[in-house]
């Protein structure tokens, strides 16, 4: 029996109300940060008053201050400030939940104006304590220009790469990973290659492409055994795999265009259409009776935005987990030392 769900993401819209007086806002929206590098904040400040005030700041976790410190402001109607904030040393596999408080302070220390927020202090090495589960998934990449391939040798992911899909033939296991950025439609045997390969058992990951068709496992009558279950998401699938991100982490990046699938028929097919536009789902996740033999499409691109923040390669971490026979690890926290 097969089961479809579908999650409709709904995002919840907010009008801003500027009070009158000072004000302090975010230009970056809040994405995880790194640990073990200095990263800095963009804040905006509106309508500082006086000479003499100062923005003090504090970053916090566990009701323990790790940073602290002061600028001094202008009086001006807007100034643009970035904050440094010095490396934050975490051990491999640990995350750290923390939080920001803004205040601009007059000459006597009262506080016109305060802003909180929280943020996650993610480790680079996001792989280094996976790969025994996964090397268990002989990835196989095919990846004809050879970007998403330069990020896997960079964050030390094991694979093979594919350099002729009728390699396929000759595999029973697996994970097939079909490289983000490419045009579905110029690799007319790439279609085949999906079908051929979860047919023969293997389970195929298929990151962003840029347009073209995709025929999604379970809704047409090609080779391979009748899915377990269907899922489509939109954005919601961030959060669920891992619940330290959210989509703020993509807003605002250079080449985070997001790609879609809409679903159309055409003759007895259903056929996904991929598209850069607001319509379709973001993620397509198709599981089988073999508990490790999955399809997976993820619209949030994550090799072009890879150093932005850490939350791309947190994504594809848990996206990669969910190939691995037994369920992830929850992430731990701690407080640096």
């Amino acid at each position: 029996m097969c089961l479809l769900r579908l999650a409709l993401f709904l995002p919840l819209l907010a009008t801003p109300a500027w009070a009158d007086g000072p004000a302090i806002e975010l230009i970056d929206h809040a994405a995880p940060l790194f640990a073990q590098r200095d990263v800095a904040i963009r804040l905006r400040v509106r309508d500082v008053p006086a000479p003499d005030a100062r923005l003090a700041w504090s970053l916090t976790a566990y009701e323990r201050t790790i940073q602290a410190g002061d600028v001094p402001l202008l009086p001006r109607d807007t100034q643009d400030i970035s904050l440094p904030l010095r490396s934050i040393e975490l051990r491999t596999g640990i995350s750290l939940q923390a939080t920001l408080t803004l205040r601009i302070l007059d000459r006597r220390s009262q506080t016109l104006a305060e802003m909180v927020q929280e943020y996650w202090v993610l480790a680079p090495a996001v792989f280094s304590e996976q790969r025994t589960a996964l090397e268990s998934l002989q990835m196989r990449v095919f990846d004809p220009f050879a970007k998403t391939t330069d990020v896997f040798e960079q964050a030390a992911l094991p694979f093979r790469l594919l350099t002729n899909l009728q390699e396929l033939e000759a595999l029973d296991a697996g994970v097939l990973v079909v490289a983000e950025g490419l045009a579905l439609d110029e690799t007319p045997a790439l279609e085949e290659a999906i079908e051929l390969a979860l047919a023969r058992g293997l389970s195929v990951l298929c990151l962003a492409p840029t347009e073209g068709n995709l025929i999604v496992p379970g809704l047409t009558a090609a080779a391979g055994a009748t899915p377990a279950s269907l899922t489509f998401e939109n954005l919601t699938f961030i959060h669920r795999r891992d619940k330290r991100l959210s989509t703020d982490a993509w807003l605002g990046l250079s080449n985070s265009t997001t790609s879609r699938v809409k679903l159309t028929v055409e003759g007895e097919r259903t056929v996904g259409t991929i598209n850069r536009d607001t319509e379709g789902w973001t993620s397509i996740e198709v599981t089988f009776d073999t508990p490790r033999r999955k399809f997976i499409y993820c619209g949030v691109p994550i090799i072009s935005v890879w150093d932005a923040n850490p939350a791309p390669r947190y994504l594809l971490s848990a996206i990669l987990q969910e190939f691995v026979a037994s369920p992830p690890l929850e992430p731990a926290e701690t407080i640096p030392e």
